[in-house]
């Protein structure tokens, strides 16, 4: 993988006081690019300004930005070059720039530029050089248009994103798995393996390729709420320990009996793959509307007029009231929870033992689903219900 540098920097790099320190700049912005709001093509950096005047020396980051900006090879957005945190959008970062590598560099300076680094180990490692192997075939603005507009908008949870922008990062994340422009790296809070495939939108996946063959892909079904309920069983004494020391003793004791009760019934509806279609027959809504339902009510900020709040609270009152103080600090403590469940099973169980048994078969993980050629979907998904299994009865797997 190569860093991408601004079509510009060639020409003025010989006449730059810290041309060093701005390519630096520009691979940093490039390894470390969030996706704005705003209209904006380029991706930018939130960086903690101690961070970068550590890095750099406080005098010298200073002079460093101040010659950067004046060639525009970066900008800084408006309201946090002054603060804790500024905004620095690198020109370097726009999906429009090619990819130099550096036996085509005349310059020095500008082949010092390293490829993309990581600190992978492991299972991991191995999961990146078979994401680098993923290929897809370019598409035309028409057509991203024409598949996003196919997927309803409920599919967008969280911040609602304008047409124009989703847009915009489906663009930019297919442009550079075309370029074969790939990154990897491991979750640090949730385990997850995240790279270029992880984040292109479902939609886009049929068109994924791996040796040239198409691929297929197997979900555990219901799978988010199926492992959640599996941690909440695991870990559920050290609940009740918390629990006890903010109820009274007598409230605490009946609270604790409908928990233990619930938590079972709500794991066996999610195991048996009947929790989605009972939610959607209950509400009169689409199995799809269903499962975006729950996922926000079990992710999400706990809001007691959130329809899938009211179905809870009439079938699993205990349940709803742990997962309102497990969320009273923080509305994210559930999905922290699955995801490093999921990471465990996914990666470090199954990931593991597919790249022990089977060395050089290629495949893809996207969290909790794996993706492989149709002619090694019998070695997966024998894998996948060994390893399942031992947390579920009769894991529901399904082909896509």
């Amino acid at each position: 993988m190569c860093t991408y540098i601004p079509q510009t920097l060639p020409d003025v790099l010989p006449s730059l006081t810290y041309g060093d320190e701005i390519c630096k700049l520009c691979s940093m912005i490039y390894e470390n690019q969030v996706f704005d709001d705003s209209d904006e093509v380029y991706p930018y950096v939130p960086m903690s300004s101690v961070k970068l005047r550590q890095l750099f020396g406080q005098k010298k980051f200073y002079d460093i930005l101040a010659e950067a900006k004046e060639h525009g090879i970066i900008r800084v957005k408006e309201g946090y070059f002054t603060g804790k945190q500024y905004k620095m959008y690198g020109l370097g970062a726009n999906y429009k720039d090619k990819p130099i590598t550096s036996h085509v560099l005349e310059n020095k300076k500008l082949a010092r530029i390293e490829p993309f680094k990581h600190n992978l180990r492991g299972t991991y490692l191995q999961l990146f050089r078979y994401a680098q192997m993923l290929e897809i075939r370019e598409f035309s603005d028409t057509e991203i248009h024409e598949i996003l507009d196919a997927i309803p908008q409920k599919k967008f949870r969280g911040k609602k994103r304008s047409k124009q922008e989703q847009f915009k990062r489906a663009r930019i994340g297919l442009d550079k798995m075309v370029a074969k422009s790939f990154y990897g790296r491991k979750g640090t809070d949730n385990g997850r393996f995240y790279s270029n495939h992880t984040g292109i939108k479902r939609e886009f996946r049929q068109y994924f390729r791996l040796g040239h063959e198409n691929l297929i892909s197997f979900d555990l079904s219901c799978s988010q709420p199926s492992l959640l309920s599996i941690k909440l069983i695991q870990e559920r004494e050290v609940y009740y320990h918390h629990l006890g020391k903010k109820l009274k003793s007598t409230e605490f004791l009946r609270l604790k009996s409908t928990i233990e009760t619930e938590i079972f019934c709500f794991h066996d509806e999610c195991t048996t793959n009947k929790l989605y279609s009972h939610i959607a027959t209950h509400l009169n809504i689409t199995r799809d509307d269903a499962k975006v339902e729950l996922l926000t009510y079990l992710f999400g900020e706990h809001e007691k007029r959130h329809v899938v709040a009211k179905y809870f609270r009439a079938k699993y009152p205990g349940l709803d009231t742990l997962f309102k103080f497990l969320k009273r600090r923080n509305h994210g403590v559930l999905a922290q929870i699955l995801q490093k469940f999921e990471s465990d099973i996914f990666i470090h169980k199954i990931a593991a033992r597919i790249i022990a048994e089977n060395p050089g078969l290629p495949f893809l993980t996207i969290h909790d689903s794996v993706m492989c050629a149709p002619k090694y979907k019998h070695i997966i998904y024998s894998i996948m219900y060994q390893e399942l299994s031992k947390y579920i009865e009769r894991p529901v797997i399904k082909e896509e």
